[in-house]
C-alpha cells in the first residue's frame, strides 16, 4: 500500500471499496455503487496534486478525480 501523496503518474491503483473514492461500496452496498468499474479494473494515475496540508487530489486517466486526506493509503498494483 502507498500513501496517496507518494503516487506517481502511471501507477495502477485499486479503488474498490475505498473509503473516499468508493464510499457506498465501502459499506458493502453494491446496489448503491457509483463506480462499478472499480470491481474489475485498476485506475491509472495521471496526476497528483497536494492541494492543502490536509488534501491530496489524484486525477486518473479515466477522467475520475478524488480528494484524499494526506497519508491515506491505497493498493498499488506491483509490476
Amino acid at each position: 500500500m502507498n500513501a496517496v501523496e507518494d503516487l506517481r503518474p502511471g501507477d495502477m491503483v485499486d479503488l474498490e471499496a475505498d473509503l473516499y473514492a468508493d464510499p457506498a461500496c465501502h459499506e458493502c452496498s453494491w446496489e448503491r455503487c457509483e463506480h462499478p468499474e472499480f470491481h474489475s479494473e485498476y485506475e491509472t494515475v495521471s496526476e497528483v496534486e497536494i492541494e492543502t496540508a490536509a488534501c491530496v487530489r489524484v486525477d486518473f486517466e479515466s477522467g475520475f478525480s478524488c480528494g484524499f486526506p494526506m497519508g491515506h493509503r491505497v493498493y498499488v498494483r506491483e509490476g
